[in-house]
């Protein structure tokens, strides 16, 4: 005896395919928030691992700094006619006083760190754009072992002056120079840049407004960061600006804080939408010049 065949309804059918989609939209969600995740873990490592290339190569460069104090008209004049001035000689009408007024305002100018790769002796001249040093850098005997390749390298001299800025933040300056690195596809280059040349090659190209051979100095090294800031630490307050020749000495440390902007791709899997205009992340460095004099407070305390 045979039993009757017996099929589903429409309700069993309609929860069956409810069940279902439930069932595949838990699965696409958990899919998109593993994607999400993982993509996010590998921006962070890749954020971190900029930054850690960008602040070891700063850090290099400022624990090379070359900084000579140098000596004023006065105290030259002074040493060479062998003046010494006791404190009783030391006239009360007032002229002294005039005098260290004006020197002191006559310090106040900082130096524009675009346009003293010319200068003696800077040490360090910066802005809240630019970096601007003057290093001792020597090569390894390995690469001085044949005169040719000493002249292809082209090592003058282990005097070096680097420059920290940002390309294509503006028309002046060094804002403005096209690294060698830049983008085949005709794009204007952004990014933070670095320009690293030997120092009285360089002296002679801004001497001469060969922006040319600046340029073939000049690397793009991070098209990631989209802004850039330095402060300088005197001892007591963090400055915009920095002038070695003016202060006399060195800071104490430098502040960097970059804005990096890096792609998610996994913000758009699932229901979450792509941000339209992110904001980069800042990230804030602090490093210390260890060349740097300690510093006394002029009162003393």
């Amino acid at each position: 005896m045979c039993l009757p065949v017996r099929g589903f309804t429409l309700a069993e059918l309609i929860i069956a395919l409810g069940l279902t989609v439930l069932l595949a939209a838990s699965i696409f969600s958990a899919i998109g928030i593993y994607v999400r995740l993982t993509s996010s873990g590998q921006r962070q490592v890749l954020k971190a691992q900029i930054t850690r290339a960008l602040i070891r190569q700063m850090q290099a460069d400022l624990s090379g700094i070359v900084f000579v104090v140098p000596e004023t008209e006065e105290e030259e004049e002074s040493d060479d006619l062998g003046l010494g001035m006791e404190e009783s000689d030391t006239p009360t009408d007032g002229t002294s006083a005039e005098a260290a007024e004006a020197v002191v305002e006559s310090a106040v100018t900082v130096t524009d760190p675009t346009t003293s790769i010319a200068t003696q002796s800077i040490g360090l001249v910066g802005d809240a754009n630019t970096l601007l040093l003057h290093v001792s850098r020597p090569v390894h005997p390995l690469r001085l072992a044949t005169t040719q390749t000493a002249i292809a390298d082209g090592l003058i001299s282990d005097e070096k002056t680097v420059a920290w800025f940002m390309t294509g933040s503006g028309t002046s300056g060094y804002s403005g120079l096209v690294p060698v690195n830049s983008p085949q596809d005709g794009t204007a280059p952004f990014g933070l840049s670095r320009m690293e040349g030997d120092r009285f090659a360089m002296t002679l190209s801004e001497e001469q407004g060969a922006d040319e051979l600046l340029s073939s100095m000049t690397r793009l090294l991070a098209p990631e960061v989209q802004s850039l800031q330095f402060e300088y630490f005197d001892g007591m307050n963090w400055l915009m600006e920095w002038d070695s020749t003016v202060s006399g000495r060195l800071p104490q440390a430098v502040r960097v804080t970059m804005g990096l902007l890096l792609d998610d791709p996994g913000n758009s899997v699932g229901a979450f939408s792509p941000v339209a205009n992110p904001a980069p992340e800042l990230v804030t460095h602090v490093i210390r010049i260890p060349r740097a004099e300690p510093y006394v407070d002029e009162f003393g305390l």
